[in-house]
């Protein structure tokens, strides 16, 4: 599969490095999650993961965990 679509494999690009290229990763989200990114809003987060299908939201957090645009609480 690939990361919200994008040209490069998520197996194979996640072989090469160690992490995503946020820039990559931005691209491909729908406006209302790079718009809460820039605007650090995770309310506004919240509400774009939850209208989009669950299985879509966690493969779309985990690029973005992956790319280090999101930091996950430990």
């Amino acid at each position: 599969s690939t990361c919200g679509g994008t040209s490069i494999g998520f197996a194979r690009y996640s072989q090469r490095r160690t992490s995503l290229d946020p820039l990559e990763v931005i691209e491909t989200l729908q406006q209302v999650m790079v718009d809460a990114f820039e605007s650090r809003n995770v309310d506004q987060l919240r509400e774009a993961l939850a209208q989009m299908d669950p299985e879509e939201a966690e493969y779309h957090m985990k690029c973005c965990i992956d790319s280090g645009l999101w930091v996950a609480n430990s």
